[in-house]
């Protein structure tokens, strides 16, 4: 039980450093590689 507790911990960790990461990063100074990676974790999210 305590394990599965630190992995919701994790995961919500996870997710909200790459909302507040894509709050501070315009998409404009964002390299196109790291572009293409944000589109492919994203489309991940959709597909979980």
């Amino acid at each position: 039980m305590f394990s599965f507790f630190v992995t919701c911990v994790v995961l919500l960790w996870f997710l909200a450093l790459h909302i507040i990461l894509s709050l501070l990063l315009p998409t404009a100074t964002v390299p196109s590689k790291n572009r293409k990676f944000q589109d492919l974790s994203d489309t991940s999210y959709i597909v979980t």
